[in-house]
Parts: C-alpha cells; sequence; structure tokens
C-alpha cells in the first residue's frame, strides 16, 4: 500500500464517521430535553456537517470519488447513543446525563 492510498483509505474512514456522527447528533438534539445540551448538539452538528464538506472538497481536489469506509469502532461507540435516546425515554435527567457521557467517548471530551 502506497501512502497515497493509504491517506485515501483513511479518509474515507473519516468520511463516513463523520457522516454517521451528523445522524447522531441530529437525534441526540432532537430527544435533548436541557436547552443548553440541544444547543451544543446542535453547534456541534453545524460542524460536523462543515467537516464533511471540507472532506468532500479534498476528494474532489485529489480526483477521487468520495466514497465511505465503515469503521465497527465508530459504528460501535455511536450504538451507544442510539441505545440512550431508546432506553432513556421518560427520563431526561438520565437521559441528558448519559448523552454527556457518550459524547465524551465519542468525540474525546470536546
Amino acid at each position: 500500500m502506497t501512502l497515497a492510498t493509504f491517506f485515501i483509505d483513511r479518509l474515507r474512514v473519516i468520511y463516513d464517521a463523520e457522516t454517521r456522527f451528523i445522524r447522531a447528533l441530529q437525534q441526540m438534539a432532537q430527544a435533548a430535553t436541557c436547552t443548553s445540551l440541544k444547543e451544543a448538539f446542535l453547534t456541534h452538528l453545524e460542524q460536523k456537517k462543515s467537516h464533511v464538506t471540507g472532506i468532500e472538497s479534498i476528494f474532489r481536489q485529489l480526483g477521487e470519488d468520495a466514497v465511505r469506509k465503515t469503521s465497527e469502532s465508530i459504528v460501535a461507540l455511536l450504538y451507544e447513543s442510539h441505545d440512550i435516546v431508546d432506553q432513556c425515554r421518560g427520563f431526561p435527567l438520565a437521559a441528558q446525563f448519559l448523552f454527556c457521557k457518550s459524547g465524551d467517548q465519542v468525540w474525546g471530551g470536546s
């Protein structure tokens, strides 16, 4: 594998992750009952959309198709956010706490 091939491969994994994060953030923002948490999710959502646009631009500049490559570790991390939405319906304070903890794991505390 050449360095260029490796770079494109990793870019496709990142592209997939960012796209998945967008969907997860939309769901988490929709489920959040705390206004400040909802706003934080929506702000982060806009940042992720900007990241996807930037990655698509890099693909175009390289003459490559913007194709996603699944990372099982990202899928596993995001499963937790879906699980929280499903499990915590009717328990808004527990859900808010778990959303924050899940976000810390997925986004490295940012």
